[in-house]
């Protein structure tokens, strides 16, 4: 590339560079990353706005850069804008993006396949919620797509705001957190907004929390006719970090059961639901243990 030719490209990258950061769109310094990052009309506007007449650039070099593939016709006649090839190239020149750095980009960000962030303190009041009242399959989930009258909506509340209040007594989460766990409140009853904008749990959980449409929700822990110890187990590591005293697990322990013997009849059918039985009492019981007495074992394979 002669050195006109690569002056008009650096041209076209300037322009449309110095507009995403007075656009406040620009991210990681980098346009390929800006681009992977912003809707289709934030990008179209900024290369709308960034284009360059063909009378402005030396008919030779546009015809260069043109059949190198460096730069596209916009929707305006005789107006161009840089291409992806383009950026590519003035940014793997100047050092601010080499192909590791995107493919790392790239799969950190499109190829993840689980998350390795922590829970957040409403992430586990959710889950604690969920292993009290014991929604352990499908046909024992969490469905709020017929609850027209918000009963069943309203009993879930009590289950959420009783775990809450158990895992700040516990100093497993904040007071902060308990009071303002939901938000601010609309039209939607507060359940169903908290379950429909809780998306980062799937991958959190290694795909045990379960959405799988019309307001259905609940944890993959029952397959074969038998409960997976080592995935409950997992669960109550991922609340409790394996730090329960003695003392705490039995509150633990008898807060689980009450929940399932006080409200199982008021969110499930119960000719489906089995895990109100007292076998999953000591099961519970088991898993909680284990959670600790493995710590070290979920530390190693988070």
């Amino acid at each position: 590339m002669d050195d006109s030719v690569k002056y008009y490209l650096n041209k076209f990258y300037d322009t449309l560079y110095t507009n995403a950061e007075l656009e406040e769109k620009l991210r990681n310094k980098s346009l390929i990353i800006t681009f992977l990052e912003n809707t289709k009309n934030t990008i179209y506007k900024l290369m709308s706005d960034s284009s360059k007449s063909s009378a402005k650039i030396p008919t030779n070099v546009l015809n260069s850069l043109l059949a190198e593939g460096l730069i596209q016709n916009t929707d305006e006649i005789d107006t161009y804008t840089i291409t992806a090839k383009g950026v590519w190239m003035v940014e793997n020149e100047r050092g601010t993006l080499d192909e590791k750095s995107l493919i790392s980009y790239i799969n950190d960000r499109y190829f993840v396949y689980s998350n390795r962030k922590p829970l957040t303190e409403k992430e586990k009041v959710i889950l604690f919620s969920m292993i009290a009242a014991r929604t352990f399959s499908k046909d024992s989930s969490i469905d709020l797509k017929e609850d027209y009258d918000g009963k069943l909506a309203d009993t879930w509340k009590e289950i959420i705001d009783e775990s809450c209040e158990k895992l700040l007594e516990l100093s497993v989460i904040s007071k902060k957190t308990k009071d303002t766990f939901y938000g601010k409140s609309g039209n939607e009853h507060v359940v169903s907004g908290l379950f429909r904008r809780n998306n980062d749990l799937p991958r959190k959980t290694k795909g045990i929390y379960t959405a799988p449409g019309t307001r259905k929700y609940y944890l993959d822990l029952y397959n074969n006719s038998k409960l997976s110890d080592e995935k409950l187990s997992y669960l109550f590591w991922q609340i409790f970090n394996g730090k329960l005293s003695e003392t705490s697990r039995k509150e633990v322990i008898n807060f689980c059961n009450k929940i399932s013997n006080n409200k199982s009849i008021f969110i499930f059918d119960m000719s489906k639901h089995i895990f109100s039985m007292p076998k999953y009492d000591t099961v519970i019981k088991d898993c909680l243990i284990d959670s600790i007495l493995s710590k070290r074992k979920w530390e190693i394979r988070a």
